[in-house]
């Protein structure tokens, strides 16, 4: 029962720091994404799953995918000693909003 207990709780630990890590990524993906629409001059921004009909020429997965690569080349998970819910509070993560420029270049 002992290790049961023990498991469980590695296990929610191992999750919570995991939920952190891909907060950052969302986080991230979002402010990308609402930068890229902006500067192309999109009004609305959908999953290509969710629409039945989509053009092409207007998917900016692979843009998204590149910036993000560039913006946030590695998530950070908390250590042993720190708190998962604190650093999702803190709003430390992830780094700096990201914002394009007119030209649709991503901004220094």
């Amino acid at each position: 029962m002992d290790d049961r207990t023990k498991f469980g709780n590695r296990n929610r630990i191992l999750e919570e720091d995991a939920q952190v890590g891909l907060n950052q990524v969302q986080r991230e993906i979002q402010q990308i994404v609402s930068a890229i629409a902006r500067a192309r001059g999109m009004t609305m921004v959908l999953q290509a799953g969710t629409a039945a009909l989509h053009d092409n020429t207007l998917d900016i997965s692979n843009e998204v995918v590149t910036h993000l690569n560039t913006t946030l080349p590695s998530v950070y998970i908390p250590g042993p000693n720190e708190d998962p819910e604190e650093i999702a509070k803190s709003g430390k993560y992830p780094v700096a909003p990201f914002q394009m420029n007119d030209q649709g270049g991503e901004q220094q």
